[in-house]
């Protein structure tokens, strides 16, 4: 029997459950009958909608899914995900809600769940406790819902991080002035999130690492059993170490490392700094002008090739730690040991969803909005190839054109920045940043609003055949905004895609927290939090 043979109810099921959207697409081109069966189908406009903005059905659905979700049905969940995208281009919310009790600006965004470290008052603040709260509001609910609430860790906490798929806390003690002397190494604890105690999976339940002279910084990055730990000191050191947290066995160091990004579940890049070697002849000469390489260096679990794409030539300054800082986010897991008592959005990022980094240059204010889909490609050619036939060391016109956006304004606050995919929310402090109006730029500070940058390149719509017109307006705003900057970077940099769409428009202050997740932008000012829910 012939697949066309088949009932259109048949195919309508084979379609959902064995294609992905771009193969769904594909087929729906491929005879009328497959067009009408996909136009149709509420199902399959669904898959298609959300990979239109890199997401997908989760493979585990959640026991607990908020606004009704798991008993709509796939037309009522159409509908609700398209209002969902009009409430973010418009900032206006579905919901929102504003609480007083977030006490610390340590906090982050995961899952649908706000963390927050607080001190514990009964040990005279010497020692912090984390509350977990979580960000879905449903209707006529005023305060937030606490999911977990330990009241004491037993350690002052530097930093932390947590996944709930893994019921893990992961907490960087803060270094003890009275015994800075003889610490050695940094302790980093790994705690049950449900329980507050040592992880039963965890065979060394505190890692050590090495101590730099003076550590004022630490990251945390996740992905599976792999915990990525990027340590700085106050001078010019920095050091990544890479451990299976399960086993405490350490799977990869590296020095000079100044930022760090899961790439995919077995490929990471490091931001790493690299001085020229050169002589105190030359120097008097003038012949060196450089003495410095900022570098994105692409790794892969499965491989022992690193590539490596140059990405700043710093002028020649002292021998301190350039002053940069790094986003990036976390990689979400799609697994079924989520936490069956807390709400979780049945969407999630796709395989194939634009992520972003981003790097800031704080001397001169110089922005880059790094895309890793274009950093994986070229990751995949270099294993794909003997080494001997492919560059390892890329300059920076050989890769950054539609990879990578260098833009310079003193009008963008970074502290706040936060990534959730493709989407960067940041602050912006002048009107005219976005209005593409050149002559305008340098006329004051205007109020200082929240803008969300999102550079999906929506492939699907781009394969699908849609006119420009259309496509403009399934995009909504298309804002081609970093040519009316101050000053555009990079040799021959490229414009900005074409698909960008900035929403915006919220009031904010310059000292304010963002956090970003799928549906929600929690903005955090003292222990004022704001919650605006888009689905």
């Amino acid at each position: 029997m012939e697949f066309l043979d088949l009932p259109n109810e048949i195919i309508e099921v084979v379609l959902v459950y064995t294609l992905l959207a771009s193969d769904i697409v594909s087929c729906s081109q491929a005879c009328r009958r497959i067009y009408n069966i996909v136009k149709h189908s509420s199902e399959l406009q669904l898959i298609v909608e959300l990979a239109i903005e890199g997401l997908r059905l989760r493979r585990f659905p959640p026991t607990l899914q908020p606004c009704g979700m798991k008993t709509k049905s796939a037309t009522e969940l159409l509908l609700q995900f398209k209002q969902s995208q009009e409430a973010w281009v418009s900032q206006r919310p579905v919901r929102s809600r504003s609480h007083s009790n977030v006490r610390s600006p340590n906090q982050r965004v995961r899952d649908g769940l706000l963390a927050f470290i607080f001190p514990n008052s009964s040990t005279s603040n010497r020692t912090h406790g984390i509350e977990i709260q979580s960000l879905w509001i449903e209707e006529n609910q005023q305060e937030p819902r606490i999911w977990k609430r330990h009241e004491d860790l037993g350690i002052s906490v530097m930093t932390f991080l947590f996944d709930p798929s893994q019921d893990l806390l992961v907490l960087v003690e803060t270094n003890r002035p009275h015994h800075f002397a003889g610490e050695k190494a940094t302790q980093i604890h790994l705690r049950s999130l449900s329980s507050g105690l040592n992880h039963p999976q965890a065979k060394v339940p505190i890692l050590s690492v090495p101590k730099l002279r003076a550590l004022v910084n630490c990251q945390l990055h996740l992905c599976g059993a792999r915990l990525a730990i990027v340590i700085r000191d106050a001078v010019s050191w920095s050091r990544l170490y890479i451990c299976d947290w399960k086993t405490g066995q350490k799977l990869f160091q590296y020095q000079d490392a100044w930022g760090f990004a899961y790439l995919s579940p077995i490929s990471f890049v490091v931001l790493t700094k690299q001085r020229d070697h050169w002589s105190s002849q030359d120097m008097r000469q003038g012949k060196i002008t450089l003495d410095t390489v900022l570098s994105l260096c692409l790794f892969s679990i499965s491989s022992t090739i690193t590539l490596q794409v140059v990405l700043e030539l710093l002028p020649k300054t002292t021998h301190k730690c350039p002053k940069v800082r790094f986003f990036s986010e976390e990689l979400l897991a799609d697994s079924p040991d989520m936490p069956h008592d807390i709400p979780i959005c049945p969407f999630i990022h796709d395989e194939t969803s634009e992520r972003m980094i981003l790097i800031h240059f704080w001397s001169e204010e110089r922005f880059y909005f790094v895309l890793t889909r274009p950093l994986l490609r070229l990751l995949d050619r270099v294993n794909q190839q003997p080494s001997y036939s492919f560059p390892l060391l890329r300059a920076w016109d050989e890769w950054s054109p539609g990879s990578v956006y260098c833009v310079q304004s003193n009008d963008l606050e970074i502290d706040p920045s936060t990534i959730c995919g493709s989407r960067v929310g940041l602050l912006c402090t002048s009107s005219r940043l976005f209005d593409g109006k050149n002559e305008e730029m340098n006329n004051g500070w205007g109020p200082t609003t929240v803008r969300v940058l999102d550079f999906n390149p929506r492939p699907l719509i781009q394969s699908s055949s849609i006119s420009e017109a259309n496509e403009e307006d399934a995009s909504h705003e298309t804002v081609k905004w970093f040519n009316s900057m101050n000053q555009v970077f990079g040799r021959d940099a490229q414009g900005p895609p074409a698909t960008l769409r900035v929403f915006g428009g919220v009031a904010g202050m310059a000292d304010e927290y963002l956090m970003l997740d799928m549906n929600h932008l929690v903005v955090i000012k003292g222990n004022s939090c704001e919650v605006q829910q888009y689905l």
